[in-house]
């Protein structure tokens, strides 16, 4: 991955099938069910749909170097699995809640799949007990022809330190256009693999990160978008901010198979570090094996602008809030504009 973890830390050591529930806004469930999708949970493979039993299938094989999702595969299933009918626009945004109630090691698994045609915005927010646990969660889904996903994934906890695995496989098909957003808004260790594969000509997509690690959080994610047809097109932007004796690690990858021609690859990582024991690094990669391509990556790890700083406070700002500013203007261009960091 890039990064250097325990990976005691991500086990799937004891783990159960804890109690959780679910819940969505009304009027997009309603909009949902009503052009023939669905939200159905399932604790075992007999209760998936067809699509989505070949779908964990087809991941599950196409991932057998990846000890992390085998040993996924052997604990009790138990998740979501959300369909969207070919030619569908939902004009209300889905907001999915998923509560985890118990304290308990748990594994969790969800199955998005977005028809041909088909534009959906999708916000999941995973709800942590409120003491300490280890929640391990999958995401499989696909992007098919034509169709727009824009997705939002929050990890939220509360005061206890948690420990989580995230590890999410997305396909896009022909065409297909993914706008993906991945917030770790938790406490305590995260390991998080997010892999994008563009299978088809024209497909895009777009793999944002934002994180403010705080105390002692442990914060390592890997983005990687797989060019594996021409005329691909995507963007990695992952920016983060470091308090205390927070450590956050990133790893972006651009990947150009043989025969991907015309494909448009770029990564953008940076990390800001406000107190003197936060650590992190960023590691951009380029893998390329065809030459009829755009590419490139930037990245940084640092403190304030100090001349914007003493520009802000020659103005009468407080130090403080020029330097809040300063964390802001460094965080806009992958957080939603709704969000304010407090």
């Amino acid at each position: 991955m890039g990064i250097k973890y325990d990976p005691q830390n991500f086990s799937y050591a004891s783990m159960t099938t804890t109690k959780w529930s679910w819940k969505a806004n009304p009027l997009a469930l309603q909009e949902l069910q009503a052009a023939g999708g669905r939200i159905q949970v399932f604790g075992s493979t007999q209760q998936l749909s067809v699509a989505g039993k070949r779908l964990l299938e087809s991941e599950l094989q196409a991932n057998v170097d990846n000890q992390f999702m085998l040993e996924h595969a052997q604990q009790s299933w138990q998740g979501l699995e959300l369909i969207l009918p070919a030619r569908v626009t939902l004009k209300n945004k889905l907001h999915l809640e998923i509560t985890f109630e118990a304290a308990q090691p748990s594994a969790f698994t969800m199955l998005l799949n977005v028809g041909a045609g088909s534009q959906m915005q999708l916000e999941r927010e995973i709800h942590y007990p409120p003491v300490s646990t280890r929640l391990n969660l999958l995401t499989c889904g696909k992007v098919e022809a034509d169709s727009r996903l824009n997705l939002v994934d929050r990890l939220q906890g509360g005061q206890s330190p948690q420990q989580s695995l995230w590890m999410a496989n997305l396909h896009c098909q022909k065409d297909a256009q993914l706008d993906w957003s991945f917030y770790p808004e938790v406490k305590g260790k995260v390991l998080g693999k997010c892999i994008t594969v563009l299978e088809e000509q024209g497909s895009s997509a777009v793999f944002k990160v934002g994180q403010f690690g705080r105390r002692d959080d442990w914060i390592g994610i890997q983005g990687l978008i797989d060019h594996r047809a021409p005329k691909t097109f995507s963007r990695i932007k992952m920016r983060g901010v470091l308090y205390e004796k927070a450590q956050v690690y990133f790893t972006s990858i651009g990947k150009i198979n043989k025969g991907a021609h015309g494909a448009n690859a770029a990564q953008e990582s940076r990390l800001m570090t406000i107190e003197p024991h936060a650590k992190g690094s960023v590691n951009p990669l380029l893998i390329i094996d065809e030459n009829d391509v755009q590419a490139g990556h930037a990245a940084s790890v640092g403190q304030y602008d100090e001349e914007a700083l003493y520009y802000l406070l020659s103005r009468g700002l407080v130090e403080a809030d020029a330097k809040q500013i300063l964390i802001n203007n460094f965080m806009e261009p992958v957080l939603p504009k709704e969000t304010v960091e407090k």
